[in-house]
């Protein structure tokens, strides 16, 4: 059983003859939980119950401005952030030989997400130039002393990075266009990646975080083209992406 509840704001003021054309300001609240509910109905053997919790309460803001201070250039600029309360629970009875119940996956943490971004759309005859700077960072803040969490210490995690981009779209001829991009990307680790205390040693498997998980970056470069033709519109895309400390799950 899942259930979503999410409300917002949005404020948008267009001014007459000011240095910019428009300002759009959102808030939002949503709280999002899961329940998970198994059970086995065992002939020889004690029934057994699973129940699976998980809430997560956020809370986020965004801010875009942007400005036309000529016809042939587009400034744009903005900011969000959001903040989560994520909550976790294993419970039942009758648990595996090495687990107890109730546990937690990983401990209570608050994360929260900040981003900082700035574009241009120039216009230079049949080229459009489009550089861009976007700056992201991450806190990581578990409970340090979730009496449920069965792992090691948790780890409190934070960082940030900057991520340029330039894109350029050409005009061939009416109905054809050719785009290309090179960009930075950054992926911050998510909290059960960095703090997972799954374990049942006397059936000898567990899951094993990563407290010293580092942000996954990425460099892409993309090139492509596109044609539009009355109701018709076709395009053809390559790219490449090449990872720094790149996130991933593997069983060993």
């Amino acid at each position: 059983r899942t259930a979503r509840a999410r409300g917002g704001v949005e404020y948008e003021w267009l001014p007459e003859h000011r240095f910019f054309d428009a300002l759009r300001v959102s808030a939002y609240a949503q709280n999002a939980k899961s329940r998970q509910t198994a059970f086995e109905d065992r002939n020889t053997a004690a029934d057994r119950l699973r129940v699976n919790r998980y809430e997560e309460d956020l809370l986020g803001a965004s801010a875009v401005l942007e400005a036309a201070p000529r016809a042939d250039l587009k400034l744009v600029a903005g900011a969000d952030l959001s903040r989560s309360e994520i909550t976790n629970l294993r419970d039942g009875y009758t648990s595996a030989a090495g687990e107890t119940f109730p546990t937690k996956a990983f401990p209570d943490t608050d994360y929260t997400l900040y981003g900082l971004f700035a574009q241009a759309e120039w216009r230079v005859g049949a080229l459009t130039l489009i550089p861009g700077l976007r700056y992201d960072a991450f806190e990581l803040d578990p409970d340090t002393g979730d009496a449920l969490y069965p792992g090691a210490a948790p780890a409190k995690l934070s960082d940030g990075a900057f991520s340029p981009k330039l894109g350029a779209i050409w005009a061939l001829a009416p109905g054809w266009q050719a785009v290309a991009q090179y960009a930075h990307g950054f992926k911050a680790p998510l909290p059960d990646q960095v703090n997972n205390g799954f374990v049942n040693a006397v059936q000898g498997y567990q899951a094993i975080s990563n407290p010293d998980l580092e942000p996954e970056t990425s460099k892409g470069v993309e090139l492509g083209l596109r044609h539009i033709a009355g109701p018709l519109r076709a395009s053809a895309t390559v790219f490449e992406n090449r990872y720094k400390n790149f996130i991933e799950q593997i069983i060993v």
